[in-house]
């Protein structure tokens, strides 16, 4: 976990607050599966399964991303509106991504749902 914690804010400092209270909500937990929507690298993710193994929780990770298949097309108008596309697409990783930061992390695979959640 400390070897995460150092990851994470090496890279991102501005997420303390986030997984402080991701760490907390886990403790709350109602029976069922854990569940995060838009993956990127899997950063988030990490924490929340290495969260969950410190705690001893059986709680099940699935995540959903498009990974690769990159986002929805859309129409012009809506490019418009996008405050950085360039920058956006610039955030599409493959899900083996993922997979080889939990397997240097040595944690627990989550279930991967790759594509469009209507596909998923």
């Amino acid at each position: 976990m400390n070897k995460l914690l150092k990851q994470i804010l090496d890279e991102r400092p501005g997420k303390v607050l986030m997984l402080t209270h991701i760490f907390h909500l886990l403790d709350r937990l109602p029976k069922g599966d854990v569940v995060e929507i838009g993956v990127h690298k899997g950063q988030t993710s990490a924490f929340i399964q290495a969260t969950l193994d410190l705690k001893h929780q059986t709680h099940k990770l699935h995540l959903f991303d498009a990974f690769e298949k990159g986002f929805l097309p859309g129409t012009p108008e809506d490019e418009d509106k996008a405050v950085n596309f360039k920058h956006a697409t610039k955030m599409i990783f493959p899900a083996n991504t993922v997979i080889r930061r939990f397997n240097r992390l040595e944690l627990k695979q989550p279930t991967i749902h790759e594509g469009f959640i209507e596909n998923t």
